[in-house]
């Protein structure tokens, strides 16, 4: 479990395989193996190693890692197979915007906000939409210059992620740290367990954490059990499992809810004695951010941006804001679709200038395959930009189907 790009080359390769009666999703293998290929080639395959001293679980790790962990989610493996794509597009670019590139993925913020840019950068050149990418005003860079229904427009692209996300960091320190320990467990048959926290903001819950798991972790394998119903509570939380049925399953999932973090140890769907078995792991997390929190985000975000390029000579402008929901800590500003104000943003934009539009692209990459939705705002917007805009097609040439 150590280097995630090869632990998920494997479980794509098991899941796709002829020999399981009851697969979920077909895979091809020639895919797997090219995206696996294109991720070596650009990153090294270090870099996907999550136990060497280059990566530091308590820093924020890049967005693929998050993706790489969930090889039976059909969305997460499409965004996966996107980011090969982009990749390989990129090559096709200046020389400087792929140095750039090159020089940001040790910061994966940065990275994963440029990845962004070359997302509208493929979008527009997909849909045949006249751009240009990097022009300079002056000694600014601008993002893209772009002709719509005969109107140039200047194009900035923003990616935006939930407020609190420091405080989420901590939150992802603990998935992080349950994944390496998971590995670390000598018995394979199926568990599910959920998770409780008392309080986020301890300044000891890192430690307390890392004490609960470690103390689960040598019960676990000094024991020579085949089932479990362990339960570790106190005033900081509590740490809970239990064998795996399917029954377990759904009632656990009916209630997540209740918990901040559920795993899954997964057993095959056929077990045969007397060989290695294929288990996977299933890590979930829940919180809560208050809705008025996210629209002042948004709408303090829009406004950043607008006074970034407030003195343009460039009259026309849209601003494409970015909301991509991986299972991951880095979270985006729309993580249910009842957070997307659309009486509000209209009311916000209706202050602005009827040359500006707001362009917002929400991508999901969750259990299903992926979904792409553009909605584009304005004052008095131009119908045929706004049709043009919304219309907006992607093709990533995968294939996956469901079972």
């Amino acid at each position: 479990m150590s280097n995630l790009l090869d632990n998920w080359r494997k479980e794509c390769y098991y899941n796709s395989s002829s020999l399981i009666l009851k697969k979920e999703i077909e895979l091809d293998r020639n895919q797997i193996d090219s995206v696996f290929q294109i991720f070596v080639d650009y990153f090294g395959l270090k870099y996907f190693d999550i136990t060497t001293p280059e990566i530091d679980v308590e820093s924020e790790s890049s967005w693929i890692h998050y993706l790489l962990v969930n090889p039976k989610r059909p969305a997460c493996i499409a965004a996966l197979f996107e980011t090969a794509n982009i990749l390989v597009y990129l090559q096709t670019l200046s020389k400087s915007t792929q140095r750039k590139f090159k020089t940001l993925f040790a910061d994966p913020r940065q990275f994963r906000d440029l990845f962004f840019e070359l997302y509208v950068f493929r979008l527009l050149d997909y849909n045949k939409i006249s751009n240009q990418k990097k022009a300079m005003e002056g000694e600014k860079e601008l993002d893209i210059l772009c002709n719509i229904d005969d109107t140039e427009f200047l194009c900035e692209c923003r990616k935006i992620y939930a407020p609190d996300v420091n405080l989420l960091e901590i939150q992802k320190y603990f998935m992080e740290k349950l994944y390496l320990g998971l590995g670390k467990l000598n018995k394979g048959f199926g568990l599910i367990g959920t998770i409780k926290f008392s309080n986020f903001n301890d300044k000891d819950a890192k430690k307390k954490f890392d004490q609960r798991l470690t103390k689960f972790i040598t019960e676990f394998n000094e024991q020579t059990f085949d089932t479990i119903d362990y339960h570790d509570k106190d005033e900081n939380g509590e740490f809970s499992v239990i064998n795996y049925s399917l029954a377990n399953s759904v009632e656990i999932d009916n209630n997540f809810s209740q918990f901040h973090i559920v795993f899954k140890i997964i057993p095959p769907f056929n077990i045969t004695p007397g060989i290695l078995n294929h288990y996977s792991v299933d890590l979930k997390c829940n919180f809560s951010i208050p809705q008025y929190k996210v629209t002042r985000k948004l709408l303090s975000t829009i406004k950043d941006k607008r006074e970034q390029h407030a003195g343009s000579k460039h009259i026309h402008k849209i601003y494409f804001i970015d909301s991509e929901t991986i299972p991951e800590f880095s979270l985006p500003i729309f993580r249910m679709g009842s957070m997307f104000e659309e009486e509000k943003i209209q009311e916000f934009l209706n202050e602005f200038s009827e040359n500006e539009i707001v362009c917002f692209i929400r991508r999901e990459y969750m259990d299903t395959l992926p979904k792409v939705s553009i909605k584009a705002f304005g004052k008095n917007i131009n119908e045929k930009v706004k049709q043009r805009l919304e219309s907006l097609k992607t093709n990533f040439d995968y294939h996956i189907e469901m079972s």
